[in-house]
């Protein structure tokens, strides 16, 4: 492994923005999934440039205005010719489960981009590793296209346009109490970042 990333570049997607009808609110802790995202952005984006990383970001604030349509963050990525694409979430479903989720852009056993898929198993193994709060311990390293079959080939609209591998990371599941509570602590929200790296 090299001593540090000179001569990579990465982008950040720090999904969601402002508090917009497509953010994620939980009301008993006041949980805001797109203040969570940009916390783990930005201290992902400070540990990659302290280790030389070239990084961009579609966002470093976090208003309505940073609600960018996904078509647009995928073109940014893709004018700056980055080397790997990371958009940062957390999850929701029924409020019982706990587990990261790391999604690729193809089928499960055909990615568009076989780093991406090698890259999410790495990122998945290491989120997992950093935390014993999951209801799950099954790997979750899944293609967009196989994950959502009713929409064929389309896949996540953030993946969708890119032309290097990116990972779409739903870190842990914001709606499962215990979680969403986690998730308001910034030291718990900058050790993700760590897996990351």
């Amino acid at each position: 492994q090299s001593p540090d990333f000179t001569g990579y570049k990465l982008f950040i997607n720090p999904g969601h923005g402002g508090h917009d009808s497509d953010d994620r609110h939980m009301l008993v802790t006041d949980f805001w999934e797109s203040e969570g995202n940009l916390v783990k952005g930005l201290f992902l984006r400070d540990i990659m440039t302290n280790l030389k990383a070239t990084v961009f970001m579609s966002r470093t604030t976090n208003t309505t205005s940073d609600d960018l349509p996904l078509s647009s963050i995928s073109a940014m990525a893709n004018a700056a010719n980055v080397d790997f694409f990371l958009s940062i979430h957390s999850n929701g479903f029924d409020g019982v489960q706990n587990q990261p989720l790391m999604l690729f852009r193809g089928y499960d056993n055909q990615p568009v981009f076989p780093d991406a898929k090698i890259i999410a198993g790495i990122i998945w193994q290491k989120i997992f590793e950093k935390g014993n709060c999951w209801t799950s311990s099954s790997i979750w390293v899944k293609g967009d296209w196989t994950f959502y079959p009713d929409w064929g080939t389309q896949g996540l609209g953030v993946l969708r346009g890119l032309t290097m591998p990116g990972v779409l990371s739903e870190g842990s599941f914001h709606d499962y109490i215990p979680e969403s509570w986690r998730l308001r602590n910034n030291d718990f929200l900058h050790h993700e970042s760590w897996a990351f790296v």
